[in-house]
Order: C-alpha cells, then sequence, then structure tokens
C-alpha cells in the first residue's frame, strides 16, 4: 500500500499489539490505527472495509506446542470454531460489496477451517476464491459431509517444513 490508505488493526491482547506496533513502527508503516478492540466488535468503528485480514484465535496445533493433545478436549475446538464464525459475521457485514476477507488460522482442526468456511459460503454471502500460492487443496468431505465445492480453493499446509496452517480469500458477492 506504500503508506497509502488506512488500515485498522484489531486485537484484545494489549501485549500483542504493542509488538504490532512495534513491527509497524520499524517497518515505517504509518497508515495504521491500532485498537485494543474484540473484532466481534468491529461494527463500533462504523467503517466500511475494502479488504479485511482475519488471523483469528484458534486451537494451534500438535507441532507448536508438544502437550497439544493432553491440554484440548473437541468441546476447545466447537468453542474456538463458533468464536471464529462470530467474528467471519461481524466482519463480513463491514465489508463493503466485492470487498475480500483473507481468513488464517494455525489450527489444523476442520471445524476451525474447512467447515467454518463451508458455513461462510452459505450464511454470510461470501465466495471462496482461487489463489495460486503454496499448500494443498482444503478438504471438502469432511466427518461424512460434502462441503461447497468452492471450498477447495482454500489451502492447507501440513506441518513438516513449517508449524502447519490454513488460509483462504473470500470475496463478497454483490446484493441487488
Amino acid at each position: 500500500m506504500f503508506n497509502t490508505g488506512m488500515i485498522i488493526a484489531l486485537d484484545i491482547n494489549k501485549q500483542r499489539l504493542n509488538a504490532l506496533s512495534n513491527q509497524l513502527e520499524r517497518c515505517r508503516v504509518s497508515n495504521t490505527a491500532v485498537y485494543e478492540k474484540d473484532a466481534r466488535n468491529v461494527s463500533q468503528l462504523s467503517t466500511m472495509y475494502d479488504c479485511i485480514l482475519l488471523d483469528v484465535p484458534c486451537s494451534g496445533n500438535f507441532t507448536m506446542d508438544k502437550e497439544w493433545f493432553e491440554r484440548r478436549t473437541i468441546r476447545d475446538v466447537q468453542r474456538n470454531a463458533a468464536l471464529q464464525r462470530q467474528i467471519l459475521a461481524a466482519t463480513a457485514r463491514m465489508l463493503k460489496d466485492n470487498g475480500e476477507i483473507v481468513y488464517s488460522t494455525c489450527s489444523l482442526e476442520p471445524e476451525e477451517n474447512e467447515l467454518n468456511i463451508d458455513w461462510a459460503t452459505r450464511k454470510l454471502n461470501l465466495r471462496v476464491k482461487k489463489i495460486d500460492s503454496y499448500g494443498q487443496n482444503g478438504i471438502t468431505d469432511i466427518f461424512g459431509l460434502r462441503l461447497e465445492k468452492s471450498v477447495e480453493n482454500s489451502r492447507r499446509i501440513w506441518p513438516g517444513k513449517t508449524q502447519g496452517f490454513f488460509f483462504c480469500k473470500l470475496e463478497k458477492t454483490y446484493r441487488r
């Protein structure tokens, strides 16, 4: 963006915001406003957005946390997936028509990834765009469910060379 336009950054964790502010200053990014705010409350800023990057809270994965399996339950995963859907819904309402959301997690759980993206395509007037990127296609046949075909346009990076990651690009379709 070359310091044009405006970037709004939200996080509820003050330490992460401090780290972000330091990185922005170090990189000489001067067009960013940083707020300590829950993304579910983004409408309080009364701004419509062209693009939104959602690096949503997630369950993480076993490559970064050796006790992951001992410390997580299916309820934890379901709770995170529900929170992620709330954030997706809140931000989609503030996205301009034809605007884009990049959704990412470091989770490998389908509930937090493909199942949420399938839900977003069905409930939020969003569609998954093709992206030319490293990684495998998103999974569209999960737990006996057949997901919306475009979910395969999302990307999974399995652990190995990285910790594992999921991301996709969503576009808000124009409503007439």
